[in-house]
């Protein structure tokens, strides 16, 4: 007799049933990490900030202001003395700078913590490098994690 034969049914159905649920639980863990892109979610901050930054951008460039973006001479950053003081060193903008461009680009990165969670607030300022008058302001903000 084998030992398959020894089993009652009751306790073979609870063993199915308890490897379906362990198999349930264990697709919803990893469509979870999947889903929530943990990797992100475990990098220092100026990783998420440049990769955050450079995705924002990407979706600006699909946006009337693209077409002045396209024209930057020079960049300049100006920032608050808060960590993103720390990471701006290490984060190269993803505004590409053109020799012959008709508009200098001030950005003010600024750190901000709304409840739980901290991210930075970017504002764009398009200067026409011939007259000095400030022809576009937009600003973005990107949520970056949870407290660090």
């Amino acid at each position: 007799m084998s030992a398959y034969e020894n089993q009652s049914p009751k306790s073979s159905h609870k063993s199915a049933a308890m490897i379906l649920l362990i198999a349930a639980i264990a697709l919803i863990v990893m469509g979870g990490l999947i889903g929530l892109n943990y990797r992100y979610w475990l990098k220092p901050p100026h990783e998420k900030f440049a990769e955050s930054w450079k995705r924002d951008y990407e979706l600006i460039m699909s946006t009337p202001q693209a077409e002045r973006l396209k024209s930057i001479k020079q960049i300049e950053i100006k920032t608050d003395s808060s960590p993103v003081q720390e990471w701006i060193s290490q984060v190269k903008p993803p505004v590409i700078e053109q020799p012959s461009g008709k508009f200098k680009l001030a950005l003010l990165i600024l750190h901000q913590i709304n409840e739980n969670r901290y991210g930075v607030m970017i504002q764009y300022t398009l200067v026409d490098l011939e007259s000095g008058n400030t022809v576009d302001e937009f600003a973005r903000t990107l949520k970056l994690g949870v407290y660090y």
